[in-house]
Protein backbone atom coordinates (compact mmCIF):
# COMPACT_ATOMS: atom_id res chain seq x y z
CA UNK A 1 0.00 0.00 0.00
CA UNK A 2 2.91 2.43 1.02
CA UNK A 3 4.27 1.85 -2.57
CA UNK A 4 0.85 2.42 -4.23
CA UNK A 5 0.35 5.70 -2.25
CA UNK A 6 4.02 7.32 -3.45
CA UNK A 7 3.09 5.84 -6.98
CA UNK A 8 -0.11 7.36 -6.58
CA UNK A 9 1.56 11.04 -5.74
CA UNK A 10 3.93 10.89 -8.44
CA UNK A 11 1.08 10.15 -11.01
CA UNK A 12 -0.62 13.37 -9.64
CA UNK A 13 2.44 15.54 -9.92
CA UNK A 14 3.49 13.28 -13.60
CA UNK A 15 3.18 14.32 -17.29
CA UNK A 16 3.97 12.75 -20.34
CA UNK A 17 5.74 9.66 -20.52
CA UNK A 18 6.30 9.50 -16.70
CA UNK A 19 2.83 8.70 -16.89
CA UNK A 20 2.84 5.77 -18.56
CA UNK A 21 5.91 4.54 -16.43
CA UNK A 22 4.13 5.38 -13.64
CA UNK A 23 0.81 3.28 -14.83
CA UNK A 24 3.21 0.06 -15.45
CA UNK A 25 4.12 0.30 -12.06
CA UNK A 26 0.70 0.71 -10.38
CA UNK A 27 0.15 -2.48 -12.64
CA UNK A 28 3.08 -4.43 -11.13
CA UNK A 29 1.96 -3.35 -7.81
CA UNK A 30 -1.28 -4.25 -8.51
CA UNK A 31 -0.39 -7.91 -9.25
CA UNK A 32 1.89 -8.56 -6.40
CA UNK A 33 -0.63 -7.29 -4.05
CA UNK A 34 -2.94 -9.99 -5.97
CA UNK A 35 -0.27 -12.42 -5.42
CA UNK A 36 0.44 -11.16 -1.90
CA UNK A 37 -3.64 -11.68 -1.38
CA UNK A 38 -3.46 -14.98 -2.71
CA UNK A 39 -0.66 -16.41 -0.42
CA UNK A 40 -2.67 -14.97 2.53
CA UNK A 41 -5.69 -17.04 1.44
CA UNK A 42 -4.19 -20.05 1.14
CA UNK A 43 -2.56 -20.11 4.46
CA UNK A 44 -5.77 -19.35 6.12
CA UNK A 45 -7.77 -22.38 3.94
CA UNK A 46 -5.24 -24.67 4.19
CA UNK A 47 -4.90 -24.22 8.29
CA UNK A 48 -8.79 -23.74 8.57
CA UNK A 49 -8.34 -20.18 9.97
CA UNK A 50 -10.80 -18.97 7.24
CA UNK A 51 -13.75 -20.68 6.97
CA UNK A 52 -16.34 -19.92 3.39
CA UNK A 53 -19.17 -17.70 4.70
CA UNK A 54 -22.24 -18.45 2.19
CA UNK A 55 -24.51 -15.76 1.13
CA UNK A 56 -27.13 -15.42 -1.30
CA UNK A 57 -25.15 -13.97 -4.82
CA UNK A 58 -26.64 -12.64 -7.65
CA UNK A 59 -24.19 -14.49 -10.19
CA UNK A 60 -24.13 -12.38 -12.99
CA UNK A 61 -23.13 -9.17 -10.75
CA UNK A 62 -20.17 -11.18 -9.23
CA UNK A 63 -18.95 -12.03 -13.05
CA UNK A 64 -19.21 -8.54 -13.88
CA UNK A 65 -17.07 -7.79 -10.78
CA UNK A 66 -14.52 -10.61 -12.14
CA UNK A 67 -14.20 -9.07 -15.65
CA UNK A 68 -14.26 -5.51 -14.25
CA UNK A 69 -10.73 -7.12 -12.34
CA UNK A 70 -9.45 -8.20 -15.68
CA UNK A 71 -10.54 -6.20 -18.34
CA UNK A 72 -6.95 -3.79 -18.10
CA UNK A 73 -5.03 -7.13 -18.81
CA UNK A 74 -7.34 -8.52 -21.31
CA UNK A 75 -7.64 -5.17 -23.46
CA UNK A 76 -3.55 -5.24 -23.37
CA UNK A 77 -3.66 -8.41 -24.77
CA UNK A 78 -6.36 -7.38 -27.64
CA UNK A 79 -8.63 -10.28 -26.06
CA UNK A 80 -12.39 -10.24 -26.09
CA UNK A 81 -14.33 -11.60 -23.41
CA UNK A 82 -17.62 -13.28 -24.27
CA UNK A 83 -19.91 -14.25 -21.77
CA UNK A 84 -22.80 -16.68 -21.76
CA UNK A 85 -24.30 -16.59 -18.54
CA UNK A 86 -27.89 -17.21 -17.17
CA UNK A 87 -29.81 -15.11 -13.86
CA UNK A 88 -29.06 -17.08 -10.95
CA UNK A 89 -28.90 -16.79 -7.80
CA UNK A 90 -26.80 -19.13 -5.15
CA UNK A 91 -25.41 -19.15 -1.39
CA UNK A 92 -21.31 -19.18 -1.97
CA UNK A 93 -18.66 -17.52 -0.43
CA UNK A 94 -19.01 -13.90 -2.88
CA UNK A 95 -15.07 -13.18 -2.17
CA UNK A 96 -13.60 -16.30 -2.19
CA UNK A 97 -15.79 -17.22 -4.98
CA UNK A 98 -14.77 -14.16 -7.24
CA UNK A 99 -11.10 -14.28 -6.60
CA UNK A 100 -10.77 -17.91 -8.05
CA UNK A 101 -12.94 -16.67 -11.02
CA UNK A 102 -10.68 -13.77 -11.86
CA UNK A 103 -7.78 -16.43 -11.52
CA UNK A 104 -9.43 -18.55 -14.06
CA UNK A 105 -9.39 -15.84 -16.41
CA UNK A 106 -5.99 -14.49 -15.73
CA UNK A 107 -4.97 -17.84 -16.38
CA UNK A 108 -6.61 -17.95 -19.65
CA UNK A 109 -5.69 -14.21 -20.53
CA UNK A 110 -1.84 -15.48 -19.85
CA UNK A 111 -2.68 -18.38 -22.18
CA UNK A 112 -4.75 -17.31 -24.33
CA UNK A 113 -3.05 -16.16 -27.94
CA UNK A 114 -3.31 -12.46 -28.75
CA UNK A 115 -6.53 -11.11 -30.38
CA UNK A 116 -8.41 -13.54 -29.53
CA UNK A 117 -11.85 -14.26 -27.63
CA UNK A 118 -12.00 -15.70 -23.73
CA UNK A 119 -15.25 -17.16 -22.97
CA UNK A 120 -16.94 -17.61 -19.15
CA UNK A 121 -20.10 -19.63 -18.80
CA UNK A 122 -22.49 -19.98 -16.18
CA UNK A 123 -24.76 -22.65 -15.92
CA UNK A 124 -27.35 -24.59 -13.78
CA UNK A 125 -27.22 -28.33 -13.31
CA UNK A 126 -29.93 -29.24 -10.60
CA UNK A 127 -29.11 -27.32 -7.68
CA UNK A 128 -25.46 -27.31 -8.61
CA UNK A 129 -23.57 -23.71 -10.11
CA UNK A 130 -20.77 -24.48 -12.82
CA UNK A 131 -18.28 -21.46 -13.77
CA UNK A 132 -16.34 -22.36 -17.25
CA UNK A 133 -13.54 -20.33 -18.40
CA UNK A 134 -12.48 -21.58 -21.95
CA UNK A 135 -9.16 -20.04 -23.59
CA UNK A 136 -7.99 -20.59 -27.29
CA UNK A 137 -4.42 -21.54 -26.51
CA UNK A 138 -2.54 -24.69 -27.10
CA UNK A 139 -4.15 -26.75 -23.88
CA UNK A 140 -3.06 -28.51 -21.10
CA UNK A 141 -1.01 -32.16 -21.94
CA UNK A 142 -2.87 -34.77 -20.16
CA UNK A 143 0.13 -35.61 -18.14
CA UNK A 144 -0.60 -32.50 -16.12
CA UNK A 145 -3.99 -32.21 -15.58
CA UNK A 146 -3.73 -34.28 -12.81
CA UNK A 147 -1.17 -32.01 -11.04
CA UNK A 148 -1.94 -28.48 -12.35
CA UNK A 149 -4.66 -27.34 -9.32
CA UNK A 150 -1.85 -28.90 -6.84
CA UNK A 151 0.08 -26.33 -4.48
CA UNK A 152 3.14 -25.28 -7.32
CA UNK A 153 1.52 -27.29 -10.08
CA UNK A 154 2.25 -26.07 -13.46
CA UNK A 155 3.74 -27.56 -16.31
CA UNK A 156 7.88 -28.95 -16.35
CA UNK A 157 9.15 -26.13 -18.12
CA UNK A 158 11.59 -28.02 -19.25
CA UNK A 159 8.99 -30.16 -21.27
CA UNK A 160 6.49 -27.77 -22.82
CA UNK A 161 6.20 -24.03 -22.06
CA UNK A 162 2.89 -23.69 -22.56
CA UNK A 163 1.42 -22.68 -18.92
CA UNK A 164 4.05 -22.81 -16.10
CA UNK A 165 4.14 -19.86 -13.29
CA UNK A 166 4.14 -20.04 -9.33
CA UNK A 167 1.21 -22.51 -9.20
CA UNK A 168 -0.47 -20.79 -6.63
CA UNK A 169 -3.55 -19.52 -8.45
CA UNK A 170 -4.84 -22.62 -9.83
CA UNK A 171 -4.18 -24.53 -6.19
CA UNK A 172 -6.45 -21.71 -4.77
CA UNK A 173 -9.31 -22.31 -6.88
CA UNK A 174 -8.94 -25.71 -5.72
CA UNK A 175 -9.03 -25.04 -2.43
CA UNK A 176 -12.00 -22.98 -2.53
CA UNK A 177 -13.61 -25.35 -4.57
CA UNK A 178 -12.92 -28.52 -1.35
CA UNK A 179 -14.20 -25.54 0.55
CA UNK A 180 -17.64 -25.43 -1.13
CA UNK A 181 -17.48 -29.12 -1.36
CA UNK A 182 -16.89 -28.96 -4.84
CA UNK A 183 -14.68 -29.14 -7.51
CA UNK A 184 -12.33 -27.69 -10.54
CA UNK A 185 -11.17 -29.44 -13.20
CA UNK A 186 -10.01 -28.68 -16.98
CA UNK A 187 -11.03 -30.06 -20.42
CA UNK A 188 -9.83 -29.51 -23.44
CA UNK A 189 -11.88 -27.54 -26.01
CA UNK A 190 -13.01 -28.39 -29.24
CA UNK A 191 -11.36 -26.81 -31.97
CA UNK A 192 -8.17 -25.89 -29.51
CA UNK A 193 -7.41 -24.49 -26.09
CA UNK A 194 -8.62 -25.52 -22.33
CA UNK A 195 -11.85 -25.04 -20.41
CA UNK A 196 -11.39 -25.09 -16.87
CA UNK A 197 -14.58 -25.58 -14.96
CA UNK A 198 -15.59 -24.68 -10.93
CA UNK A 199 -18.48 -27.01 -9.78
CA UNK A 200 -19.57 -25.99 -6.47
CA UNK A 201 -22.92 -28.18 -5.41
CA UNK A 202 -26.17 -27.78 -3.81
CA UNK A 203 -25.77 -23.62 -3.93
CA UNK A 204 -28.29 -22.61 -6.23
CA UNK A 205 -31.44 -20.62 -4.36
CA UNK A 206 -34.64 -23.17 -6.04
Amino acid sequence: MGVVGWLQVLKREGEGSQLEAIDAALSAAARVREAVDDILQIRALESGALRIAPKSVDVDALVSDALASISGAARERGLTCIRNTTGVVARIDASLVRRSLENLLANAIKHGPRHTPLEIETRTEGLDLCLSVSDYGRGVPAATKDTLFTKFGTLDPDAQRTRKGFGLGLYLVQLVAEAHGGTVAVRDRKGGGAIFELTLPGVVTP
